[in-house]
């Protein structure tokens, strides 16, 4: 009704888009669409994911943060969110994840509300640059920055001769892209990487 009343398209037209990390931020898709200049009217419903954990991604944002990206995790029941987007909202969202493949969620990851029905032919976005994981190979959990970062900066000493000692700088000094580059290469080289599986098919 609302979306009708706004004249906007319904569910029925729309794309569900599991949303792994910020794009479930009401801050973050009004800035995305609004950018784009398209009108920032979003379902967004709760959905649980059995078999897939929110990771992270093995590279820097332009802002010098550390984004999120869905990993294959068999133990996992992840209470995650869905994004109903239509034509022109799907568009734009592939144009601000340049770092990201857009796949369909395999139906081996059934994807339900709390109280409702499976949803079948989610989207969702995975990273081309793999995730991080600790040192005995279980992927990292998506966390605070800070918490992320200062992790990132112990297991790693020498990332921050080039990004500086705390999170902070961290943040500061990755908003350039050689010193976004040169992290991800380190980040690569330190054995803490593995390839994104393909969730879709």
């Amino acid at each position: 009704t609302v979306l009708t009343d706004e004249g906007v398209a319904p569910i029925a037209e729309r794309q569900p888009v599991l949303a792994i990390g910020s794009n479930a931020s009401t801050t973050q898709l009004w800035r995305k669409f609004t950018t784009a200049g398209i009108r920032p009217i979003v379902p967004i419903t709760a959905a649980t994911v059995p078999g897939i954990m929110a990771g992270v991604s093995a590279h820097v944002s332009p802002p010098g943060y550390i984004p999120a990206t869905p990993v294959a995790d068999p133990g996992s029941l992840a209470g995650l969110h869905i994004t109903w987007l239509d034509d022109a909202q799907l568009a734009a969202m592939d144009l601000t994840e340049p770092n990201y493949h857009r796949m369909r969620l395999a139906s081996r990851y059934p994807v339900s509300f709390p109280h409702g029905p499976a949803v079948a032919g989610c989207w969702l976005y995975i990273s081309k640059h793999g995730y991080l994981t600790r040192r005995d190979g279980a992927p990292l959990p998506l966390g605070s920055q800070e918490a992320l970062i200062a992790w990132l900066l112990d297991e790693v000493p020498a990332l921050s001769e080039v990004t500086g000692p705390t999170p902070v700088e961290w943040v500061i000094r990755c908003q350039h892209p050689e010193v976004r580059e040169q992290v991800r290469i380190m980040l690569r080289a330190s054995g803490l990487v593995r390839p994104c599986k393909s969730l879709s098919g």
